[in-house]
């Protein structure tokens, strides 16, 4: 593995292929490549069903793939130390009906390496800035999708991670809440964050991301790096 100083590459996917037995769509994912730079953030942009959300998942190494190779900060997508560095926040919620808020958010920082203490003190900021204070003592089954799609955002931005990896991440969320989520992202590149998302909203991503990638039917279909205005966000 390179050293830190050499290393140039947060997220690297080299020809990925995602098989399942689907007649009608055999390969979700076609022979796809991708990189985003230390510092850089990437979009994916596509429709449903065209292959974002499983690439993703080949690139967390939550589903292998049938071809290919990931590594994210130069490590094996599989290791201890890539799954350390990234903070994923996926299109629905992996958290028991039964838990709550605060309970989910403080064993993702807990997870993450944080202290108890630092971790229910990052928890509360977390609470306060997503509006979940209110609710965070309630069973997640009774939240409603924007309100379990803060915590899923929260959670993904809780340990202060090098890689963030989000699924859709302004689906479901509430008006009021996306300029908080929004700067909280932004201050997270400001610290060196790397970002890969995906959204079916190109002017989002443009308005995001440095870069864009246009997927469709399981294939990068080109690329479109972002004007003066780009990589801000808003």
């Amino acid at each position: 593995m390179l050293s830190d100083a050499m290393l140039e590459y947060a997220v690297q996917a080299r020809g990925i292929t995602v098989k399942k037995a689907d007649r009608e769509r055999p390969f979700p994912v076609k022979d796809v490549s991708l990189a985003v730079r230390l510092g850089e953030a990437v979009g994916i942009v596509g429709e449903n069903g065209s292959g974002k959300t499983t690439l993703l998942l080949a690139i967390l190494g939550i589903i292998t793939p049938h071809k290919g190779a990931v590594e994210i900060l130069g490590h094996s997508c599989r290791s201890l130390a890539a799954k350390a560095a990234v903070g994923f926040a996926p299109d629905f919620l992996p958290a028991a009906p039964h838990w709550t808020a605060r309970t989910f958010l403080h064993l993702q920082a807990r997870l993450a390496g944080l202290s108890n203490k630092t971790a229910a003190h990052t928890c509360e900021e977390s609470l306060e800035q997503f509006g979940l204070r209110a609710i965070s003592r309630r069973p997640i089954s009774g939240y409603s999708r924007g309100e379990q799609r803060r915590v899923a955002l929260a959670s993904a931005l809780i340990a202060n991670p090098q890689v963030i990896i989000l699924d859709e991440p302004s689906a479901s969320l509430d008006p009021d809440i996306k300029p908080v989520f929004w700067k909280r992202l932004e201050e997270a590149r400001g610290k060196g964050a790397s970002i890969l998302l995906t959204s079916h909203d190109l002017r989002e991503v443009e308005a995001v991301c440095d870069r864009s990638l246009r997927m469709a039917a399981g294939s990068i279909l080109g690329e479109e790096e972002q004007g003066i205005d780009g990589g801000k966000i808003r």
